[in-house]
């Protein structure tokens, strides 16, 4: 069955220890992070079959 991304979000950490989601991503960046993790989705498919 193929694996897919169906969610994903950006955690920050900071120096401190308080930790937060980022809630705004601009489209453009949010766009090549599906883009990436397409890449990633297709890698971790094409492991699974072999």
């Amino acid at each position: 069955m193929k694996a897919e991304i169906t969610h994903w979000t950006i955690k920050i950490k900071w120096s401190n220890g308080r930790e937060e989601y980022v809630e705004h991503i601009p489209h453009h960046v949010a766009q090549e992070i599906d883009r990436h993790l397409d890449f990633i989705e297709e890698q971790r498919n094409a492991e699974s079959v072999h």
